[in-house]
């Protein structure tokens, strides 16, 4: 039959990693070493992605070190691709490491890396870190796209960092990068994160406003938000607002919602939502869900139903964590 070449090869571990299938990969990488085919920089590239798209940063490290092994040079793909390998885990300091490596070895990080070091520094909820990668990246002239905002933002997010959430969108405006519906959510929870619920339904009305259409994810920010400050009423209406635009409830709406009755001392409510959830939308309540229900039982002295509310989550396979018999006990 006709020998698979270095080329034939490539393509097909290239294949397997956008399919995430790492062990695939793999296999072929030694099947190509068992018919005596040297791997190039294209193949140890390929391998690497494929471990980073399989969420394997360890396994990306040590193809470079394979690589190293067999004095191929890494090029600026192979760099791009182990930052990003890196914050697949929240490894901030690996992701900064290799990008330092990067710059050394003659090749300048790009878009894809900086964004990729940005969303790592996120991951691990290094805040001041993600802003000061954007600063780098803007002096050294390599321009952001909307990934890398949106890297940001989730950065901002984490924190409750509303303030440096603004200015980033102004930094995107003078960047010329338009919003779209992960930055607008992103940004919506890095405000309410930090109990600035006005701020929130502000930036979600400015950037709907200029054609992002928010998905579910960006509703629940502006829910959760709402329901973090007790406002009740505004909770439910965005929840109305996102089923009017066709977009359907998920368990963060209804947790969120239920939390919102808990604030406000509507246990009624509360276990209306919930019904709703599991009898009319189909959705598993997890932990987070119990916990919040039990709490509008206990904010509104119903002990009887808390206990009721355990008997249900129990009955469920739902585990009870510190919270829930915090609430219990409270």
């Amino acid at each position: 039959g006709v020998r698979a070449d270095v080329i034939t090869y490539n393509t097909l571990v290239s294949a397997a990693g956008r399919a995430a299938q790492w062990p695939a990969a793999v296999r072929l990488a030694q099947r190509m070493a068992a018919e005596g085919i040297p791997p190039d920089v294209v193949t140890y590239n390929a391998l690497i992605a494929a471990a980073q798209r399989a969420g394997e940063p360890e396994e990306a490290f040590d193809v470079l070190d394979r690589m190293r092994g067999a004095q191929v040079a890494p090029n600026g793909v192979t760099y791009s691709s182990l930052v990003a390998a890196a914050s697949v885990r929240g490894q901030w300091q690996r992701a900064a490491a290799v990008v330092r490596e990067m710059r050394e070895a003659g090749h300048p990080p790009g878009t894809v890396a900086y964004t990729a070091l940005i969303a790592a520094c996120g991951r691990a909820g290094r805040c001041d870190e993600a802003l000061q990668a954007l600063e780098e990246m803007r002096a050294e002239r390599v321009r952001p796209n909307a990934a890398t905002f949106s890297a940001v933002l989730s950065a901002c997010a984490r924190r409750g960092r509303w303030e440096e959430a603004l200015q980033a969108l102004r930094i995107m405006d003078e960047e010329k990068v338009a919003p779209n519906e992960r930055t607008l959510s992103a940004a919506v929870a890095a405000c309410g994160n930090a109990g600035e619920a006005e701020e929130a339904r502000r930036v979600f009305t400015e950037l709907r406003g200029r054609g992002v259409r928010p998905n579910m994810m960006g509703y629940n920010a502006l829910i959760s938000a709402h329901a973090a400050a007790g406002q009740v009423a505004e909770a439910f209406a965005a929840a109305a607002q996102a089923e009017a635009e066709g977009l359907e409830w998920d368990l963060v709406t209804g947790n969120a919602l239920i939390a919102a009755c808990a604030r406000a001392r509507q246990w009624e409510r509360a276990f209306a939502v919930f019904r709703d959830m599991v009898e009319e939308r189909g959705l598993h309540p997890d932990t987070v869900t119990y916990n919040a229900l039990i709490s509008a039982c206990e904010k509104g002295g119903r002990w009887r139903e808390a206990l009721a509310a355990l008997e249900h989550m129990r009955r469920s396979g739902v585990p009870p964590d510190t919270i829930t018999f915090n609430a219990l006990i409270s």
